[in-house]
């Protein structure tokens, strides 16, 4: 497969990218919409990096169908993007239960800045299904590292830390300036 094949998903064609690198110390980076490409590529792909950086992202993958906002009249807030019902394509990624496992088996960091608390936010998911996840981008990072601590245990803290950025806003060079931006990077 080549990384332009008209058939291959995103997760493919980064799969191919990594491959194309050879074997070398990989940390994949997103901020905003990248981050939850990042969120959803460490769940779904079968290659392993060394490390996952997820910076303010607008949503997450949840791994169950609990939700700390409201549901009701939201039927698709647990497909996928949001949740793994319904996951098409990427079909050797695994069923859910074997997502789920990879998930937890990663190395993540989650970047949230304190400022990035604007639910009016033009790049802001306003979704019913990314409501159902919290009103703004600083209170869905919180929901979900509390949901990743309930669905695994709290021992994936060591592997998977969120870190606040006091202070900062939706802005990737205030992320990764910071002090907790730079120890993301750093092995």
């Amino acid at each position: 497969m080549t990384i332009a094949s008209a058939a291959a998903s995103n997760y493919e064609g980064m799969d191919a990218l990594v491959a194309a690198l050879g074997p070398r110390s990989i940390t994949l980076v997103g901020f905003s919409g990248g981050g939850q490409f990042v969120n959803r590529y460490a769940a779904v792909s079968r290659t392993v990096l060394d490390r996952y950086v997820i910076i303010n992202p607008s949503s997450y993958l949840w791994f169950g169908p609990e939700r700390p906002g409201p549901i009701e009249n939201c039927p698709g807030y647990n497909e996928w993007r949001y949740g793994l019902e319904g996951r098409v394509g990427d079909a050797g990624t695994g069923n859910a239960e074997e997502v789920r496992e990879r998930y937890a088996g990663r190395s993540v960091r989650y970047l949230i800045g304190t400022a990035d608390d604007d639910p009016r936010s033009s790049s802001l998911d306003r979704s019913c299904a990314a409501q159902a996840q919290g009103t703004n981008r600083e209170d869905r990072a919180r929901n979900y590292h509390a949901h990743l601590l309930s669905t695994f245990g709290a021992h994936l803290d060591q592997t998977q830390p969120l870190a606040l950025v006091e202070g900062i806003g939706h802005d990737a060079r205030g992320m990764l300036a910071s002090d907790a931006g730079r120890a993301a990077l750093r092995p």
